[in-house]
């Protein structure tokens, strides 16, 4: 078969201009007819978070072999296991450290605890007496209020209502 001989049902000869043939006789492209002379687009590279950001390190998911067992944590909290493991094994470094940190957050609950009770005094002192209008809490207010309730009942389940009633309290106390 010449290339004056093709009858145009050819798909693969069909793509030039005029009479002139594209293609091989095995289907590939001629030099100069690519319809494409640039190629294939290059990949463009996946744009991953940054690892340098902290937070998104902290709560990467990682594998760790903890008691011979393989277990799915994030890192920070494979990072705490580690230094207590350490620290259980003597290393008076990270005894000395975790003791730190667990002043810190004693001292941040207590002071949680303290800005929950004020909030709660100021709500029950303006809270409605029987026949005296409602005085509305501001937002702001009662958002403190649910995020301290929320943090405190973590460390002390229950003891802490967003509304300051518990959940086992009766109000109709019939004697």
């Amino acid at each position: 078969m010449t290339p004056d001989d093709h009858d145009g049902d050819d798909p693969l000869q069909d793509r030039g201009d005029g009479d002139k043939p594209t293609r091989d006789a095995r289907g590939r492209w001629l030099p100069g007819n690519c319809p494409n002379p640039k190629g294939r687009p290059k990949k463009k590279p996946k744009v991953l978070p940054d690892q340098s950001d902290i937070h998104i390190f902290g709560n990467t998911m990682v594998d760790v072999l903890t008691s011979g067992q393989r277990e799915t944590m994030d890192r920070r909290t494979a990072l705490l296991n580690k230094m207590f493991e350490s620290a259980m094994k003597g290393k008076v470094s990270q005894q000395r450290f975790l003791y730190k940190e667990f002043e810190r957050n004693d001292e941040r609950l207590a002071a949680a605890r303290v800005h929950y009770e004020r909030l709660m005094f100021d709500r029950i002192i303006n809270d409605p007496v029987p026949g005296k209008p409602r005085v509305e809490v501001p937002l702001e207010v009662e958002l403190d209020i649910m995020k301290l309730s929320g943090l405190l009942n973590h460390y002390f389940p229950g003891l802490y209502p967003p509304y300051g009633v518990s959940a086992n309290d009766d109000d109709d106390d019939d004697g």
